[in-house]
């Protein structure tokens, strides 16, 4: 809602600018490289409009793949490594995925001077830093189990009856951690 609120709002400023006597037309450019194959966007509502499906293609994907994949997994079709399925879920995700980050980068490249008040660079930069730390710390976890230094923790009397349980629960409680 607040998205919505503020890409509203966005969108009549820019129809304002643009419409504005005193202002020279205003054109909203694609980023590189696209801005070689296709023209200027017509209109800020355009290109919203653009974003907007573009991120929600991605939603209405994944949540169509998921319930794929939970049913595959229900009907035990899951045990295969292979099942095309799942392949054609995960190219599918992959290809909104791409155009999600696309929407939201031309969003950003156009109407960032427009979003300083929300602060969109900062928001990015930690949403990208959290990412980066979990992934970093998943990898020294798996190293540790690798390397047998888990391996003394394993307590089958008190639920750790693996180096694997011991290191998922570091690693959510890790992240339960980092979150609050």
């Amino acid at each position: 809602v607040t998205f919505a609120g503020s890409a509203v709002r966005c969108q009549q400023q820019s129809q304002a600018e643009e419409t504005s006597e005193t202002q020279i037309h205003v054109e909203y450019h694609h980023i590189w490289p696209i801005v070689k194959c296709f023209s200027p966007w017509s209109s800020a509502s355009t290109m919203v409009k653009w974003c907007a499906l573009g991120v929600f293609s991605y939603v209405m994907t994944a949540v169509l793949c998921a319930t794929v994949a939970f049913l595959s997994y229900a009907l035990h079709r899951s045990h295969k490594d292979r099942d095309p399925v799942l392949r054609v879920c995960e190219i599918a995700l992959s290809v909104t995925q791409c155009l999600a980050i696309l929407a939201l980068a031309e969003l950003a490249h156009n109407m960032m001077d427009k979003l300083r008040d929300l602060r969109p660079l900062g928001k990015f930069l930690s949403v990208k830093l959290i990412i980066f730390v979990t992934f970093w710390q998943g990898l020294v976890i798996l190293l540790l189990r690798e390397c047998h230094l888990l391996d003394r923790f394993v307590d089958s009397a008190a639920g750790w009856s693996s180096t694997q349980k011991i290191a998922a629960g570091i690693q959510n409680f890790l992240l339960c951690f980092e979150m609050a």
